[in-house]
């Protein structure tokens, strides 16, 4: 049950007591089962956590009078759960913020998907503590080593670092075409380049999966096009030193407009581009493989409305006062 608190819950004062630590483990592994699944018995629950039968019954009773979840028991046939309030649950854990590790800012669909992010755990009741690294190798490991509790990444770094990392972390999908939103991809040029050079240099961030994938199939390495090393936030400061011809660029957030730089942006056009940019262009979240009641909360955002957000700052003109208003509000 998603609550809609007019105040941050606060868990009850028996959390003071010395059932603290099965209380906590008590709300996580709730928060890790569906509605209306069975949950383990108290002799289960007695070996689970290691303690006497009076501290579980204890332990439930805080949750269920604190609201935090309705239980509905049936004798032989066991407890089920009914309900619960997952801002409450997280609370009593003790996980305190999810760390959740994003690319640095500039995109402006990933402001937007960052934006949803943050109403969404606030509709839950969880706090949302954010983090930027460069790179979603970096945040995939970040995740994996516990220094984050998710990563947001795109469909095409998670599918590149599912092998290496399937044990220990898995994805959840928080929507088709939101990190690479349709028309946010564009080709720049340099207004005063040549329509038909001989060569065309093409700067590529190597580094990067889904810049060296579209750049591929836009612009296929040959005898025409020339590979230029070129970290993507250095696009537009190599195009303007004429070190590049072309570049890749994500609709991002600017001081100045790319007109005003002599730049110009044209559609991402190219069927076979567009093609690779489909297979990349989804939002995904790393989480722990282990991690349940982190899984549970996930699986509970309302991805249509992360969707609301990328569009509608996608509508602004990249340099509009209103949309660094929009963006930087919270």
């Amino acid at each position: 049950m998603r609550t809609r608190a007019s105040a941050p819950t606060q868990p009850p004062a028996d959390l003071r007591s010395r059932n603290l630590k099965t209380v906590q483990r008590l709300s996580l592994d709730m928060l890790g089962r569906p509605t209306g699944s069975r949950v383990p018995t108290t002799v289960d629950y007695q070996k689970q956590f290691g303690v006497g039968s009076g501290t579980v019954q204890k332990a439930l009773a805080i949750l269920e009078h604190s609201g935090a979840v309705t239980l509905s028991r049936h004798g032989h046939l066991g407890t089920r759960l009914v309900d619960q309030d997952e801002g409450l649950l997280w609370t009593m854990s003790g996980r305190g913020q999810v760390r959740l590790a994003l690319h640095p800012p500039g995109p402006i669909t990933g402001f937007g998907l960052l934006k949803g992010l943050q109403s969404e755990f606030d509709e839950l009741g969880v706090p949302l503590d954010v983090r930027y690294a460069h790179g979603g190798e970096e945040r995939a490991e970040l995740v994996a080593s516990g220094g984050v509790d998710a990563a947001l990444v795109s469909a095409g770094v998670a599918e590149s670092l599912r092998r290496a990392l399937r044990r220990r972390v898995t994805t959840v999908g928080v929507g088709e075409g939101l990190y690479y939103a349709p028309g946010s991809v564009f080709v720049v040029r340099r207004e005063d380049a040549a329509k038909r050079p001989r060569r065309v240099r093409v700067g590529v961030d190597r580094s990067s999966h889904d810049h060296s994938a579209v750049t591929a199939a836009a612009f296929p390495e040959d005898a025409r096009n020339v590979y230029v090393d070129c970290p993507y936030g250095q696009v537009l400061t190599a195009l303007l030193e004429k070190r590049i011809d072309v570049g890749l660029w994500h609709s991002t957030l600017l001081p100045v407009p790319l007109s005003a730089m002599g730049l110009v942006a044209t559609p991402l056009e190219d069927e076979a581009a567009v093609r690779a940019l489909d297979t990349v262009s989804a939002a995904v979240l790393l989480l722990r493989r282990d991690d349940l009641a982190l899984g549970r909360l996930v699986e509970r955002i309302d991805t249509g409305a992360l969707a609301r957000e990328v569009e509608q700052l996608l509508r602004l003109d990249p340099s509009a006062p209103e949309l660094q208003a929009s963006v930087w509000e919270r």
